[in-house]
């Protein structure tokens, strides 16, 4: 009996020391795995903000007052930072998320760098709405915003050690006032 309580302590205290050993090694790629998939959100919502259906939205993403703007001038204003709009920050920041994982959230966060690519064809193509879905601007970025909010709902979940991610509001309505 003695000699199957120390081959169990002895391997409760190896476990222990496993833990205490790589307990720190999981927070620091926790972190890292946090640290890029806020630098990604963040670009995907920034490319969203530049590419919106509202003139308005894109001009103020910008970092201009469309305010001072007629409609006209608003909605031409907006064609031109739709047009030159880049994904390069968001290309980065996918790079770094895909080598921090797992797999799930990058497939999640592809998703997103694919609606982007979508997104941006339509928006430099002319006119501005088709009746094909697949080229339409309005459509496309709809469907990138879904993917942007996937993506928040799974890395949150993956984040906070939860099977499954709870569907929530992430504030990512826009008003279509243009």
């Amino acid at each position: 009996m003695a000699v199957i309580a120390a081959a169990a302590a002895y391997a409760a205290g190896r476990v222990q020391a496993r833990g205490a050993r790589l307990g720190p090694v999981d927070a620091v790629r926790r972190q890292h795995q946090r640290d890029a998939y806020a630098r990604f959100a963040t670009a995907a919502r920034a490319f969203a903000d530049h590419t919106s259906p509202s003139a308005s939205h894109v001009i103020r993403a910008a970092g201009e007052d469309p305010s001072a703007l007629t409609r006209d001038q608003r909605i031409t204003r907006a064609a031109a930072i739709r047009r030159v709009v880049e994904r390069s920050e968001l290309n980065a920041a996918y790079v770094m998320l895909a080598l921090e994982g797992p797999p799930k959230i990058a497939d999640l966060a592809a998703a997103i760098t694919q609606a982007a690519v979508d997104v941006t064809v339509a928006v430099r193509a002319a006119p501005a709405t088709t009746p094909d879905p697949a080229h339409d601007p309005l459509y496309l970025h709809t469907v990138l915003m879904t993917t942007i909010q996937a993506f928040m709902e799974g890395a949150s979940a993956h984040l906070n050690g939860e099977r499954r991610p709870r569907p929530r509001s992430l504030g990512m309505a826009i008003s279509y006032d243009d």
